[in-house]
């Protein structure tokens, strides 16, 4: 898969979330979690987290609050009580199509237009999902990916990463301090324009590790055809 059209597709996911009541947002691999489930009877807790590569408490978190919402059911295995078992609900299922559908929208033009239309378009898109949600890259580690594009630049500034990512600035800001902690990116204040501004810049251990991200979503499998 481009590493862009996986940013593009996780910025616009973004950018829809945030017109949502904070309550109701669901995060991408719980939005992930959703478009396996949507063609499934059910699937264990554990098929999921060896699926999303997570574990099991980050499942039961995520779990957890799809239920609350009444997106999932979870009951316990038939043959084995300690099993839990993860169906989808009706309301699960109206809102995996109409995420979807928003989310087409808020893509690039070209982007979407690669996806099909209609009905194949939303389905090709919930495969794409799933198979992102293969590989978690959180907040933190978005932030750091959002460099991949940034190639020609050494320098860029934390309103770039927001530009590209939707992520909302608090989350980058603090995204930038925790990974500027982990040896990963370096700051400094300054700009030839001004001093107020805050340029950011990977370093040598963060480029390491943003190559591997890259490789990473260049191994994913495109479940669509351009």
């Amino acid at each position: 898969m481009d590493p862009k059209e996986y940013l593009a597709i996780r910025k616009a996911y973004n950018s829809m979330r945030q017109d949502k009541d904070q309550d109701n947002r669901l995060t991408f691999e719980e939005f992930a979690i959703l478009s396996i489930l949507y063609d499934k009877d059910y699937l264990t807790a554990t098929e999921i987290a060896e699926f999303q590569k997570v574990s099991r408490p980050t499942m039961t978190h995520r779990g957890n609050h799809l239920e609350k919402l009444e997106l999932i059911t979870r009951t316990p295995g038939v043959n084995d009580r300690r099993q839990v078992c993860c169906a989808i609900t009706p309301l699960g299922k109206e809102d995996v199509e109409k995420q979807l559908k928003e989310l087409l929208t808020h893509l690039p033009k070209e982007i979407a237009a690669s996806f099909g239309r209609g009905k194949a378009a939303s389905e090709n898109l919930r495969k794409q999902i799933i198979e992102m949600g293969t590989q978690e890259i959180l907040a933190g580690s978005l932030t750091l990916f959002a460099f991949g594009l940034f190639s020609d630049e050494q320098e860029v500034t934390i309103t770039d990463i927001v530009d590209s990512t939707s992520l909302l600035q608090p989350t980058v800001s603090m995204s930038v301090a925790r990974l500027e902690r982990a040896g990963l990116l370096s700051r400094q204040r300054g700009s030839a324009t001004s001093r107020r501004t805050t340029l950011v810049s990977v370093t040598e251990e963060g480029q390491s590790e943003l190559d591997d991200m890259l490789s990473t979503v260049s191994d994913m499998k495109v479940v669509h055809s351009k």
